[in-house]
């Protein structure tokens, strides 16, 4: 006689052969889907990393500041119009720029130029394309093709410019450094500079002002020459030149002195 096997004994059969197999077809989908997980993830930091970026983005609105370290100061602050990032999000190529420059908490500097261009992790920023400078008195207007505000309250005036101080005089020559409150000025290659008192050229010639913004000292080195517009402009030509206010002048190194009446 044949043993009989009921249904219930088959499906109990047939379910620990399918129970197994469920558990794999479900670990196996968890294990694709995190590994195409992680795929996309490192994909998505990749492509909006700031580092990895090469697009190309652009704004309406363009701002920059550099604050000081030590004190928390604002030195200097900068709007544009317009800004394009290229390349690399920490730098722009800005238009229609106003910018202004502070020491302590007054503006010592108001600047407009065309063009510039910024890198915000650096805090530089370079002008172009015919860069105008004035102090917040207005005696004080600046020229320049290029111009250079970096890490303080200095400014730096390039590739040729026109500096004139009202009531005092005029300069021109390739560049010339100038510091917060206007009382030093550092040029290389002074073509001319038309003073109260003499007039000067040089190569690398430095001009002390005092407070009311008189000329009280300039000094040039490498090779320059000084006209003393008080002694009938006679005229000094050295190496080195050192000219005080007061009247008295040195000169060092191939120095010739001409004058109406005396050549030295």
């Amino acid at each position: 006689m044949k043993p009989q096997i009921n249904n219930s004994m088959k499906m109990i059969s047939k379910t620990k052969y399918i129970a197994p197999i469920g558990i794999a077809l479900v670990a196996l989908f968890f294990i694709a889907s995190y590994i195409i997980g992680n795929i996309i993830v490192k994909r998505s930091e990749k492509e909006f990393s700031a580092s990895e970026q090469k697009g190309e983005a652009e704004a309406s609105k363009y701002s920059l500041q550099e604050i000081d370290a030590q004190t928390g100061q604002l030195r200097w602050e900068l709007t544009a119009k317009e800004g394009t990032t290229k390349n690399s999000l920490d730098s722009a190529v800005i238009k229609t720029i106003s910018a202004k420059v502070y020491k302590d908490t007054e503006v010592v500097f108001e600047l407009k130029a065309p063009y510039g261009k910024a890198n915000s992790s650096k805090k530089e920023v370079f002008l172009y394309g015919g860069v105008t400078t004035q102090n917040k008195d207005k005696t004080f207007l600046l020229h320049s093709n290029e111009l250079e505000l970096g890490m303080g309250a200095s400014i730096h005036a390039r590739k040729g410019f026109n500096l004139v101080i009202k009531n005092k005089g005029k300069l021109s020559g390739d560049s010339a450094v100038v510091n917060d409150n206007q009382s030093e000025i550092n040029v290389i290659n002074l073509n001319e500079a038309k003073l109260q008192d003499i007039a000067l050229e040089g190569n690398n010639v430095y001009i002390k002002r005092n407070q009311e913004g008189e000329i009280i000292k300039a000094l040039i080195k490498n090779g320059g020459k000084v006209i003393l517009k008080k002694h009938k402009n006679d005229s000094l030509t050295a190496n080195i030149i050192e000219w005080i206010k007061d009247g008295s002048v040195e000169a060092k190194d191939n120095v010739i002195y001409k004058s109406k009446s005396v050549n030295l």
